[in-house]
């Protein structure tokens, strides 16, 4: 018997396709558009560049003439004898096809917003770099010039040549990868024994008081896998050779990049970052806090037994930034580059000393308009009557690292505040960046006392407001 089509089925089908095609009509065009939509974006996600990252890494020589007088130490007159090291201006300039910046590190003990802002504007002559895109900092060697007494002529040639190390890095741009990574190390050691034996918190190795043992290591190399160089960032005085050293040196800063350039070649540009050192001096032999009664610092006049300590203190912080730099293996070249800038204004104490009511009168002797666009020191301020300074604080940001310059020279508590507070995972911080004004003590050290709360011309307040604004500024750049 032959099998016949079942009509309820047949009907079933017909009437199903029938309200097929009526839903199809019914339904509002936008369902499909939004299907296509997603998928475009989705597409246009996956097809977004990556950024191109690029940079150059430079160095000039800015030694002074020997004859010029040191800078550091207030009872060293005498002028300088001999160089034993070149001083230098070491730059990186880095671009994302967006925005442009540099980072200039000069072996000088520190330069005043004023000369800065010059240096600002010749690097911007040079380069097209926007001033707001340039930070300034410094070794804070106290082996180096005294600027203030420095020929006109060598401070002139300081200021071209620091631009010129921008403009050298900014001519050998290429595409770079970077990554980061961090060591530990005790070259930098606090100074504010309770019971120093020069008087309370005065200048003495405290192994008890805090310090920030981290190095922090930014390494740059081209796309093929070629170092151009490195920042390695560690907070300590450079003060190893001692205030009767009259040789011009980078101090044990320069010891430590010696080692990294021995091993990876002289050609490679490796930069010291200095961090928060208001209150570290130096994990040096000469002081002997463990024993009963502590002595007095006692250097030798020789100056052997000194250059054994300042290479030893500068070859551990070498060793330790080249362990870091070769544990990175995690590079990128797909990172933003970012810069902001803020002016502060920080309070000036009420209470200054007898020293500093003395030169402030005679700024008020000597009082003239300022020029437009210029500061002029603490002391210029209080004769014209000013209860604040204006300052200023910056924040870089290459991919996911921030580079954080606080001006003067600051207490480390601050920089581990900052570290802690910031939220990345690299926040590398230096001090005496793009201005120098005084000791930026905590309220903790204005209470005790000490050569750094003594010599301070700011009010216990201004290491917060400057914290304050620099974490804005890394917000702002996230």
């Amino acid at each position: 018997m032959t099998n016949m089509p079942d009509h309820n089925l047949m009907v079933k089908g017909v009437v199903a396709a029938m309200l097929g095609l009526i839903n199809a009509w019914l339904l509002p065009p936008q369902t499909a558009n939004a299907q296509d939509t997603a998928a475009a974006g989705a597409n246009a996600i996956e097809e977004q560049p990556k950024r191109t990252l690029k940079a150059g890494m430079a160095k000039t020589v800015i030694t002074p003439p020997v004859g010029t007088q040191l800078s550091g130490y207030s009872g060293r007159t005498d002028p300088s004898t001999e160089v034993l090291d070149d001083l230098n201006s070491k730059a990186l300039v880095v671009d994302d096809g967006k925005q442009r910046i540099a980072l200039v590190v000069c072996d000088i003990i520190g330069f005043r917003i004023d000369m800065v802002n010059e240096i600002r504007s010749i690097i911007q002559q040079q380069t097209g770099i926007k001033p707001d895109n340039v930070m300034i900092t410094c070794t804070h060697t106290h082996s180096g010039p005294n600027l203030r007494a420095a020929d006109a002529a060598y401070v002139e040639s300081l200021k071209l040549h620091v631009a010129r190390s921008v403009a050298a890095a900014a001519n050998s741009m290429r595409e770079v990868r970077i990554g980061a990574a961090r060591g530990e190390c005790r070259v930098g050691a606090n100074r504010r024994h309770p019971n120093s034996p020069t008087g309370p918190y005065n200048l003495y190795k405290y192994p008890a008081g805090i310090m920030d043992p981290t190095v922090m290591v930014l390494r740059v190399e081209d796309v093929s896998g070629n170092v151009i160089g490195l920042i390695t960032n560690h907070a300590g005085h450079p003060v190893a050779w001692g205030h009767r050293e009259l040789g011009i040196s980078r101090d044990y800063p320069g010891f430590a990049l010696d080692v990294v350039e021995k091993v990876w070649g002289d050609d490679v540009v490796t930069i010291f970052l200095q961090g928060c050192c208001g209150n570290l001096n130096l994990n040096w032999i000469w002081d002997r806090p463990e024993q009963s009664p502590m002595p007095r610092r006692s250097m030798p006049i020789e100056r052997e037994p000194r250059l054994r300590e300042v290479r030893r203190l500068g070859r551990i912080l070498g060793g330790e930034t080249l362990k870091a730099a070769e544990t990175i293996t995690d590079f990128t070249s797909d990172a933003v580059v970012k810069a902001a800038r803020r002016d502060v204004e920080v309070p000036i104490r009420k209470d200054l000393s007898e020293k500093m009511q003395e030169r402030v009168a005679k700024a008020k002797e000597e009082q003239k308009p300022m020029e437009p666009g210029k500061r002029g020191s603490v002391y210029d301020a209080v004769a014209a009557g000013k209860e604040t300074l204006r300052t200023e604080v910056q924040v870089l940001r290459v991919g996911e690292y921030f580079i954080v310059g606080l001006p003067s020279e600051v207490f480390v508590e601050y920089q581990i505040e900052i570290r802690q507070r910031s939220g990345a995972d690299f926040t590398f911080v230096s001090e005496l960046a793009n201005d120098s004004i005084s000791y930026i003590c905590t309220p903790k050290a204005f209470e005790e006392g000490g050569y750094e709360a003594r010599s301070s011309s700011l009010a216990p307040e201004a290491g917060k407001t400057l914290v304050d604004a620099a974490l804005k500024l890394v917000d702002e750049l996230k």
